[in-house]
This record gives structure tokens, C-alpha cells and sequence, in this order.
């Protein structure tokens, strides 16, 4: 779990970019309290009639809203992109045996877990695996996209992930989230395969980006 990450709270911005259901398989891939510029941008560009979006370490309570927003993320950002068998593979129904893998990785002291929350509900979701170097997990819900809800999050995982020691993060990015991931500085290194189920694979992009350090 997360254990150096303060919860962080501003205004909902508009703007932003496409940023649901970005990364897959073993990477699935905001800001620090006064250190960090993205606050300001974010308060320059508050709607004052939206609800204030918070990030914040993930807990075991979290899991299910977790797998929820995934399940919807992928189904719906995922589907320009792969087909339903696919995404089925991907993301399958909400179920106890996927809670309980989450419970596990927010629990892992090597797998630092982030989620969004915007009036007491989860809308997104990131994490970073140390050991790694892997941006595992970025997913942001449909309802909230487009609102620079996933820039806030990634923001905030490279800075753990930098106060972590770490100098450079890796992704396989799914072929909807490879744009967002080029304006958030990462450079492709090649195309990759992602094998979800037993026989089945999807197509991916594997990237990576040189960490600023603090």
C-alpha cells in the first residue's frame, strides 16, 4: 500500500484528455501538497460547480469501487479498440475473487495504489509497482473523463515512484491510451503482446519515461 502519500484535494478541472481505461496486464497503469505546480494548475482551472476531487492512498474498503471502475473504464474506452472477447479477458464481471485480488496489491508494500474520489465516490485509480518500475494501473471511470482526472493521478504516482528512488517508469499501454501517454512525456519503445487469458493476447505499446528528479 501506499504509506508516503498525503490525500490531496482541488477543484475538478475541465480540459484534459481522453484518459479511461489506459493500460494492461502487468502494468496497468498528482501532485505533492506544496511542491508541486499541478495544484496551481488545477485551482486556475477549477469549475466552481463541480465537486472538489481528492487523491489519496487506496485501503482495503476501496476494492470493490476499484474493480467496478475498471470493469467500466475498459468496457467503454477499450471498445474502439478491441473486440468484446477481448475486452471480456481484459476486465471481466465484478466478482469476490477480483476484489479480493485487489485487497492483495493494495496491501502489497511494493505496489503503491492511488484512487481518485470526487463526492465520496471512487472515479479513478492508479498504481505504480516499485520493484518493477512498472506503471501498472491508470484508469479513470467514464463518467469522469475528460476532466484531467488521470493527469492528476499519473502526476502523483511519479512523484511516489520518484521518492521511492525510482529514476524511470515502464508501461504496456493499451492502443486507446498511447496518446495520452505521449503528451504525459512518454515515448514509445516498440509495439508488444499482452497475453490476458490462456491463448488469448492483445495488442499493446510498450513505453517508458525518464523521471524528473526532485
Amino acid at each position: 500500500g501506499v504509506r508516503d502519500a498525503s490525500t490531496l484535494v482541488f477543484p475538478r478541472s475541465e480540459g484534459g484528455s481522453s484518459e479511461s481505461g489506459e493500460n494492461v496486464g502487468g502494468t496497468w497503469a498528482a501532485v505533492g501538497p506544496k511542491d508541486s505546480g499541478l495544484l496551481g494548475l488545477c485551482c486556475a482551472r477549477m469549475d466552481p460547480r463541480e465537486a472538489p476531487l481528492s487523491l489519496r492512498p487506496a485501503n482495503l474498503a476501496d476494492a470493490e469501487d476499484i474493480v467496478r471502475v475498471h470493469h467500466a473504464a475498459v468496457h467503454t474506452s477499450g471498445a474502439t479498440s478491441y473486440s468484446e472477447e477481448v475486452l471480456d479477458a481484459w476486465s471481466g464481471d465484478p466478482s469476490e475473487a477480483r476484489f479480493e485480488r485487489m485487497r492483495r496489491a493494495i496491501a502489497s508494500e511494493d505496489e503503491l495504489v492511488l484512487v481518485a474520489e470526487s463526492s465520496s465516490r471512487v472515479i479513478a485509480f492508479g498504481s505504480v509497482v516499485v520493484s518493477l518500475t512498472e506503471l501498472r494501473s491508470l484508469y479513470v471511470h467514464p463518467d469522469a473523463s475528460r476532466r484531467g482526472v488521470g493527469a492528476a493521478l499519473l502526476a502523483e504516482l511519479e512523484r511516489l515512484a520518484v521518492k521511492r528512488g525510482l529514476t524511470r517508469l515502464q508501461l504496456k499501454a493499451s492502443l486507446n491510451a498511447e496518446a495520452f501517454y505521449r503528451r504525459s512525456g512518454y515515448a514509445v519503445v516498440g509495439p508488444g503482446v499482452h497475453q490476458i487469458a490462456a491463448g488469448l493476447t492483445m495488442a499493446c505499446v510498450e513505453m517508458r519515461k525518464e523521471l524528473a528528479q526532485q
